[in-house]
């Protein structure tokens, strides 16, 4: 893999999958068009999932989103990538006052948080 700046692998940081080259913004679009409503919990979650296995969860581990995002091998690195997907993709910014133990459990936490952030209107527009 080729190493980026600092010797951080490529694509690391992006919230884009690895090695799609010059498709990248193909593939968020394809991720705005299918999600429904940023305000459904499910719609959310599987997104996040979607994104999550795409991007750190080992092959072939059983993860969906009631896994904690701990044994998922998903590390602070990883929860920066994905709130920056979330902000980027579903629209919505998870603020700091929202990252407690309790949101970030699992997949569907997290969802069930950006939902009602939507529903409050935290949109990054």
């Amino acid at each position: 893999m080729r190493n980026g700046r600092d010797g951080v692998p490529a694509g690391l940081f992006t919230g884009k999958p690895r090695g799609c080259g010059r498709n990248d913004r193909h593939f968020v679009a394809d991720l705005k068009q299918a999600m429904t409503s940023e305000k459904d919990p499910k719609t959310v979650a599987a997104q996040l999932c979607q994104f999550a296995r795409t991007n750190f969860v080992a092959e072939g581990t059983d993860f969906d989103e009631n896994s904690p995002l701990a044994q998922a091998g998903i590390d602070s690195f990883a929860l920066v990538e994905l709130l920056l997907f979330c902000e980027r993709v579903i629209g919505v910014r998870v603020p700091d006052s929202h990252l407690t133990g309790n949101n970030l459990t699992s997949m569907a936490t997290l969802a069930n948080c950006i939902a009602e952030l939507s529903r409050n209107n935290h949109s990054t527009a």
